[in-house]
This record gives structure tokens, C-alpha cells and sequence, in this order.
């Protein structure tokens, strides 16, 4: 609805009893999805559950309550309801026609629906390049390719006038880290600096490498990444119970994926299909 409406390089402010229901995490949630929608911010004025936020994330209530006092003193504290502020444009959105979608596959503005996802993935495969698709063959669809899994733990990385060696946190158990992390995570952030110098192979006595087979539609990631989701720390959790059902129910993670949760007594929390 907000490309429709052309947003791309205004603010859009959410108003109305819908955005005063909403707690401030999913607030920030729709905020930081201003990229999504194309808009260059997405504004939700500050009211009492902003207040309430302050004081949860460790404000003092002498500071809190400055806040309250200087936005009431402006006349901009709380949301306005419809029809009170006199917006430029004003687009309702009716929060009941909401369905769980995906992003993508190639423009973070593009958008899947969940119970379409599986036919349109194959439909976006064979798809021309030139019509928004990937132009695969349907024998490419299916075919398998083998690649390499594993990574050093130590390389030396020279900058500033000095020189230093980088560690990937010793394994502890089942592809976790001493740190309680994902190995592979850890040795992305490694490697993620401005140098050629990269992390190799973990040798295969400290963890399993080797060939895997990978194809079109395989999960490799199974990692909450984006700034959107980590602002909301219910999205985390979700994701992380999901995760830890799906593990009780007898679904295992295949060494070729990344994890980014610690893992429970049950085994490590993603979940994986291919």
C-alpha cells in the first residue's frame, strides 16, 4: 500500500487507534521497515507507551517524566486519532487484512505470501531474467553441487602500522562456540573486515567438514539478521521457541547451516528444511 501511495522520500507518521494499540517494539518493528515501504522514516509520535518503554530499558522516573512534560509543553504527546491532525495524505490500513508473507527474493519491496510461497519460488526459478525471475532451466532446478564446508580459526590480520591474529572461539559441542554462539557465525564476523586475508578450513578432527550437496531452495541460513527483527525482542523469541519445537519434534540441523540462537537442552535452535 505505502509504494502504491508513492512514500519514497517522505515521512510517514502512523496515527489513528490501530498505531495507539501497537506496543512501542512493534512500533519500532514498522518503523525500521521504512526501507520496505520506501519511505525515508516511519514516525510514531511519542505517547504513554513510549513512556513506559523509557522506564523498562532503564530510565529514571525524573528523566521519563521530563520527556512526558517537554512533548505535552510542544502539544506533540500522544497519537493523534483520525480526523485530529491534518496530514497531507492519510491511507487507512485495515490490520485484519494482514497475512504472513515473505520478502523477496530479490528487492526487500517485493512480497510473497506464505501460502504461495512454494508455487511461486518455482515460478520465479524458470522465470526470464528480463520478467523479474532467475532464467534456471527445470533441470537446473534439481540439480545438486557439491562445495566445501569449514573454516580456519586463526589468521593475521595487519592494519594501522601493526599486526594482530584473530581467533574463531574454540568449539565446545555440536557447532556451538565456547562463547555459546554459532562457529559459523563467529567465523563470518571474522572474515567480515576489509582485508584478503580470510579464515580457512577448521581442521576435520576439531569440527566435521567436508563435501556437501546444495540446490536450489536449500536453507543455508537460519539466523535472525536483519535490523528489523532484532528490534523487536518478541520477534527473537518467537523465533527461538519455534526453533526449539521444531528441534523437540525431531528436526535436525544440517552442518551446512548457520545457526544464530545458543542452544537449549534439546539441541541447537533453528530450524531447517530442504
Amino acid at each position: 500500500m505505502m509504494r502504491a501511495a508513492k512514500v519514497v522520500g517522505k515521512f510517514v507518521e502512523f496515527h489513528g487507534e490501530g498505531a495507539v494499540s501497537l506496543s512501542a517494539t512493534d512500533r519500532a518493528t514498522i518503523a525500521n521497515m521504512a526501507p520496505e515501504y520506501g519511505a525515508t522514516m516511519g514516525f510514531f509520535p511519542t505517547d504513554e507507551e513510549t513512556c513506559q518503554y523509557l522506564l523498562a530499558t532503564g530510565r529514571d522516573e525524573a528523566h521519563v517524566e521530563l520527556v512526558r512534560r517537554y512533548y505535552k509543553a510542544q502539544g506533540m504527546f500522544g497519537i493523534p486519532k483520525k480526523g485530529e491532525c491534518d496530514y497531507s495524505a492519510v491511507y487507512d490500513l485495515d490490520l485484519a487484512s494482514i497475512v504472513p508473507s515473505v520478502a523477496g527474493p530479490k528487492r526487500p519491496q517485493d512480497r510473497i505470501q506464505l501460502s504461495q510461497l512454494k508455487e511461486r519460488f518455482n515460478e520465479l526459478m524458470v522465470k526470464p531474467v528480463s520478467e523479474g525471475g532467475y532464467g534456471k532451466s527445470e533441470d537446473e532446478l534439481w540439480t545438486r553441487y557439491h562445495v566445501k564446508i569449514g573454516a580456519d580459526r586463526q589468521r593475521v590480520v595487519a592494519g594501522g602500522g601493526e599486526q594482530r591474529t584473530e581467533t574463531v572461539p574454540g568449539i565446545s559441542a555440536a557447532g556451538v562456540s565456547d562463547q555459546g554462539t554459532s562457529v559459523w557465525t563467529e567465523t563470518e564476523m571474522v572474515n567480515n573486515r576489509p582485508t584478503p586475508d580470510l579464515v580457512h578450513e577448521i581442521p576435520e578432527d576439531e569440527y566435521p567438514s567436508g563435501d556437501e550437496l546444495l540446490g536450489h531452495g536449500d536453507v543455508l541460513i537460519a539466523a535472525i539478521t536483519s535490523c528489523t527483527n532484532t528490534s523487536n525482542p518478541s520477534v527473537m523469541l518467537a523465533a527461538g521457541l519455534l526453533a526449539k519445537k521444531a528441534v523437540e519434534r525431531g528436526l535436525s540441523v544440517s552442518p551446512k547451516v548457520k545457526n544464530s540462537l545458543a542452544p537449549g537442552s534439546q539441541g541447537r535452535a533453528a530450524t531447517v528444511s530442504e
